[in-house]
């Protein structure tokens, strides 16, 4: 009920005496606008996994590692479900202690029999391998998750499901991640990983082995598809290519609770609600499952371009947080069509001249031929698209036949493309326009890198030794040789700032020198010099006097990126002086 018709519903609720009776036949009815939980049959469904199970796919004969925790086999849904279990943590055995191997388990391929059936997993009928890499406490090593890792695949795991990972962002060459690498490479298992629960820190926040390039990384949505707020993103650190590859159901997940445990939210003695990257990959792990019985001979590879290119793309979320999307099992195992998953073009730097050629592959698994049209788009967190016909496909339509694939070159021109990251996507759509698979792609053209010396000069005219915040299109940037104060920086525009407090007859003056649009061209010296700042003057209607907190706060955008920044002050700021600044050419 909006606040302005409150008066009005409640008389309506509540009428006045000796009316009762007449208005009881008109007046609403009330009830509690209770906490809603994501099941695992609704989010099962939200993936599309009813229509599988339908046509017959349910996991039959697919074998799903799950390293984690370990699990409680003694759980009604996991029940007969394991097929061998190892302990690498050296803690008490495979069982599970802690709770979150169980929930995890379940997800991917639990029976739902505590529940009737209704909460049975992904893939209800998948072989089970159980690996404890974390201990009862829920913390293990490297080197345990990569012995497990190892087993995983010398078992014959077609897929491994990894609901863990360092806290701490990669560029993908840290030890787990290559070790993920070369696994894949030499059995051709598909390694799920969750994208990690960083998210709330920003960009390039996907952790090891989450980073690998062989990994599939998931990120976390929840029952709207909205992008869950911890849901770690990209770009990856190092190269900027998009991680986490695809998203999936994380939120106030109810899936198996392990006896004893109370991990997450206790539903009842079988079952807790939990919310994570690592609630939403074994989501995608059951989904690659249905898929690897649906077709036995794709490799992990194929299974994860299969998922890439069949999710569905959320509006308003941004190609580094939901990679291909939202995950759609029914389009992925039930579809004519799927594409090379994810494309990453580059790095480059503007001084590439020589054009770069990728292949982007269709294949059609249904029995007749299919015709499709194709589109690149590529643009900056910004919008800023790359130069006309620097990403250019070789042909605007391709044919793919019955039960066959086929290539379509794309090739990128790095010197025309321009500075910038751009991130899209290669879209295939039938002939009725709608979108048959998608290529998620990056380029990255690096500008040349030029350095800066940061002079600060107080209100009285002297250097003084400060290391003031550099900002731009990419974030912070870090001083080189903080000594002699000099950072390198990429071409482009940036925002630089500082301030202080220095001493006057009644308290504290503070001051802030702000250059919001710094031009980097070359090798440069930048002043921030006090003496330029001006009084800011607090006019009101009426006299007053200034008592307790002055505080104010900054705002720049560029490039699509925006930083605020806020400064709080209690009684000993007497005055504020600020530099006086022309509206800015780009960004706000």
């Amino acid at each position: 009920v909006d606040e302005a018709d409150l008066g009005r519903f409640w008389k309506r609720l509540v009428p006045a005496d000796g009316q009762r009776a007449k208005a009881a036949a008109t007046t609403p009815r009330v009830w509690l606008d209770g906490r809603v939980a994501a099941s695992l049959d609704r989010s099962t469904a939200q993936i599309g996994a009813p229509a599988v199970w339908s046509a017959g796919y349910r996991g039959d004969g697919v074998k799903v590692a799950v390293l984690d925790t370990g699990a409680d086999q003694s759980h009604p849904d996991l029940a007969g479900r394991v097929a061998a279990a190892k302990d690498f943590s050296g803690s008490s055995g495979t069982n599970d202690v802690f709770g979150h191997g169980t929930h995890v388990a379940s997800i991917v391929g639990g029976s739902g029999a505590a529940s009737g059936g209704s909460r049975q997993g992904v893939a209800p009928a998948a072989r089970l391998l159980v690996g404890k890499v974390l201990g009862d406490d829920g913390f293990g090593s490297e080197s345990q998750v990569i012995a497990g890792m190892e087993w995983a695949a010398d078992q014959g795991a077609d897929v491994v499901n990894m609901s863990l990972g360092s806290s701490g962002a990669t560029d993908g060459t840290d030890p787990m991640s290559q070790a993920l690498n070369d696994l894949s490479r030499r059995t051709g298992t598909l390694f799920v990983v969750a994208a990690g629960n960083e998210g709330e820190q920003g960009p390039r926040t996907v952790g090891s082995p989450g980073a690998a390039d062989a990994a599939l990384t998931v990120g976390a949505v929840d029952r709207d598809d909205s992008l869950a707020p911890f849901s770690s993103r990209g770009p990856r650190l190092g190269d900027d290519a998009v991680k986490p590859d695809v998203t999936a159901p994380g939120v106030g997940i109810v899936a198996a609770r392990a006896t004893g445990s109370a991990m997450g939210d206790p539903v009842d003695e079988h079952y807790t609600a939990a919310s994570g990257t690592s609630m939403a990959t074994p989501h995608v792990a059951g989904a690659a499952a249905l898929l690897a019985q649906r077709h036995p001979d794709w490799t992990g590879a194929q299974l994860k371009d299969a998922l890439i290119s069949t999710a569905v793309t959320v509006h308003g979320q941004k190609v580094t947080e939901q990679g291909g999307g939202r995950i759609d099992v029914r389009a992925a195992g039930l579809g004519a069509v799927t594409a090379t998953g994810t494309l990453v073009m580059g790095p480059f730097t503007s001084r590439d001249t020589e054009p770069v050629t990728s292949g982007v592959r269709y294949t059609n698994s249904s029995d007749e031929d299919v015709t499709l049209s194709l589109a690149v788009q590529l643009a900056t967190e910004g919008g800023k698209a790359p130069a006309e016909g620097s990403a250019r496909l070789g042909s605007d339509s391709v044919r793919v036949p019955a039960g066959s694939s086929a290539e379509v070159p794309l090739t990128v021109d790095p010197a025309r493309a321009g500075q910038g990251k751009f991130y899209g996507y290669v879209t295939a759509t039938t002939a009725d326009g709608s979108v048959a698979a998608h290529t998620t792609l990056s380029l990255v053209v690096h500008g040349p890198t030029h350095r800066i010396t940061v002079k600060t000069i107080d209100k009285d005219g002297e250097q003084v030794a400060d290391l003031p915040t550099i900002w731009g299109a990419e974030g912070f940037v870090g001083y080189s040789d903080p000594a002699a104060a000099v950072a390198e920086v990429e071409e482009g525009v940036y925002q630089l700032n500082t301030s202080w407090t220095t001493s006057a007859e009644d308290g504290e003056e503070l001051r802030h020198v702000v250059l919001p649009e710094v031009r980097v061209t070359k090798d440069m010296t930048v002043t921030l010099d006090a003496r330029k700042t001006v009084p800011v003057e607090i006019r009101t209607p009426r006299p007053a006097e200034q008592r307790g907190i002055m505080s104010y706060q900054t705002y720049r955008e560029i490039g699509g990126r925006s930083l605020t920044q806020g400064t709080m002050y209690f009684d000993i700021a007497k005055r504020l002086y600020i530099s006086p600044t022309a509206k800015v050419t780009e960004g706000t």
